[in-house]
């Protein structure tokens, strides 16, 4: 297996490839080539990049919290076969749960949504949208905050300027192989898979 920085391949406009690139070739213990295709377990290829710091001016937030406080994200997918990682960092301990969920042309509720998930207080976390539950349009992310702030009251709460500053990222990503004979890029058999993503955040 070989792993490229760069694309070593043609440019193929939008299915030009932006990550690190890693090509797998599979042999006999005789030297030929064994196919690969067809196969009844799958084959991870975990492709490790360096981990990409929030942009502040477009993905650092703050709620304003008494008990609990609520916002509002949307972003789009307008192509087929994309899978979508929302990442998540809570910044300080003022929030003892975090709860986000996604919901598909409206705001999602607890009885009408996608995905729902609920963090820690202080944590980091790559929360993964696979390909198969999505479809082209608009998505809505809800990141609601429950304090810990509970015995005091409205004034009070406000006085002490409590507030919960987060980073919100979302990627949007599609796994491809490269077919030789066609010299192009096929999404057939390969999708992107949870760890896949997150395993940068443990390297």
């Amino acid at each position: 297996m070989m792993a490229f920085k760069d694309n070593p391949y043609r440019t193929c406009g939008d299915d030009n490839i932006t990550s690190s690139v890693v090509a797998l070739e599979v042999k006999r213990s005789n030297g030929s080539k064994f196919s690969i295709s067809g196969l009844k377990n799958e084959i991870d290829i975990r492709i490790h990049h360096n981990e990409r710091r929030f942009d502040s001016d477009k993905e650092d937030f703050v709620l304003h919290l008494y008990r609990e406080s609520t916002r509002y994200h949307t972003f789009k997918i307008s192509f087929a076969d994309v899978a979508v990682a929302i990442e998540f960092l809570s910044h300080n301990e003022t929030v003892s749960q975090w709860t986000i969920m996604i919901g598909y042309g409206k705001r999602p509720s607890i009885g009408d949504n996608l995905a729902f998930w609920s963090l820690d207080g202080k944590e980091r976390k790559v929360l993964l949208l696979e390909s198969r539950l999505l479809n082209e349009g608009t998505y809505y992310i809800q990141v609601k905050a429950a304090s810990n702030i509970h015995s005091f009251s409205a004034e009070s709460v406000t006085s002490t300027n409590a507030s919960a500053p987060y980073s919100l990222k979302v990627s949007k990503m599609k796994c491809l192989y490269w077919i030789e004979e066609l010299e192009g890029w096929s999404l057939n058999g390969c999708r992107v898979r949870l760890f896949s993503y997150a395993c940068k955040l443990s390297s």
